[in-house]
């Protein structure tokens, strides 16, 4: 049988979209609608109101139950943690950080499709890896 994922989250936001919610933790958003089709509350809609959770000046720890659509994260419901029970770290890279990355491993793309274009009669992939190395140096370099 299907069992769904869950860890224990520390909320640190609500937002009400109209007939969906997205409850964030850390970096990370669990969404959920209201409804079913049929017109009545969601289990996650129900839990999360029974719980109480609304309030943003109160720290709220919640077990959350979710399956993973894609990248989204679509939580089927919630209780109240186990106060012995860690809160799962959540990813703290900041945004400035992850499109750094980005930008570096395009930065290594190109230089390594550079270099390799340079070096295609030859079979001297060393001599391609330094150019490559090189040419990204100087991608860095330059602002």
């Amino acid at each position: 049988m299907y069992q769904p994922l869950s860890k224990v989250i520390l909320i640190n936001g609500f937002e009400d979209k109209g007939t969906q919610c997205l409850v964030h933790a850390g970096s990370e958003a669990f969404s959920f609608f209201k409804a079913k089709k049929d017109g009545n509350p969601t289990k996650a809609w129900s839990d999360y109101q029974k719980l109480g959770a609304f309030d943003p000046s109160k720290e709220v720890t919640l077990r959350v139950f979710y399956n993973v659509n894609g990248r989204f994260q679509n939580a089927i419901g919630f209780e109240f943690a186990n106060p012995q029970e860690p809160v799962v770290p959540f990813h703290t890279e900041t945004h400035q950080q992850t499109e750094d990355k980005r930008t570096d491993s395009i930065l290594w793309q190109v230089a390594w499709k550079v270099a390799s274009n340079l070096y295609s009669g030859t079979k001297d992939l060393l001599a391609a890896q330094d150019a490559a190395s090189k040419i990204y140096a100087e991608f860095k370099r330059t602002p």
